[in-house]
């Protein structure tokens, strides 16, 4: 019994040790690094320094976007939204929205740094109102993310397809 225990012994001990002997620390080569490409020139991750190069920008095929939802007015607002939400362009932001009020509840997406890539949705409610829902990246906290925005349209007095919230 008392050899049974010490070649169990022996066996455990031989095994921790070989576990134990290699503790070199080698960097992986910074040629195996896999880097991901969602888009080609927007998303690329240095790897020298891990230092990530993120391009924000409109990457939506508007041509291929061809839903009755979609007209021409609320494709014209939602491109001039996106654009200046990209460019920071304050003004033309602004112009997009009903009124000062909806303008002032979105002004929270103004300083995201971000890509619009596709058009996830489109739909209508009760009221008349039209969602559109649009995918993306952002980059936050020196990370990209997946983005998802929802613009909800409706119209003015005038008629006028107009921004009334993004969430």
């Amino acid at each position: 019994m008392k050899r049974k225990n010490l070649i169990i012994t022996a066996v455990f001990v031989a095994g921790v040790l070989s576990g134990c002997g290699n503790t070199t620390n080698t960097a992986p080569n910074s040629s195996s690094t896999p880097i991901t490409k969602e888009r080609t020139n927007s998303v690329q991750e240095n790897a020298e320094n891990s230092a990530i190069d993120f391009t924000p920008g409109v990457f939506i095929d508007w041509d291929s976007v061809n839903e009755p939802l979609m007209n021409e007015q609320i494709k014209t607002v939602l491109k001039e939204t996106l654009e200046a939400l990209v460019n920071k362009d304050r003004e033309k932001f602004k112009n997009q929205f009903i009124d000062a009020v909806t303008l002032e509840d979105s002004m929270y997406v103004f300083d995201t740094i971000a890509t619009f890539d596709q058009i996830d949705s489109l739909e209508e409610d009760r009221s008349g109102r039209i969602s559109v829902g649009v995918l993306g990246t952002a980059l936050q906290d020196n990370n990209i993310i997946k983005y998802a925005k929802f613009f909800y349209f409706n119209k003015d007095d005038q008629g006028n397809w107009k921004l009334v919230a993004i969430d």
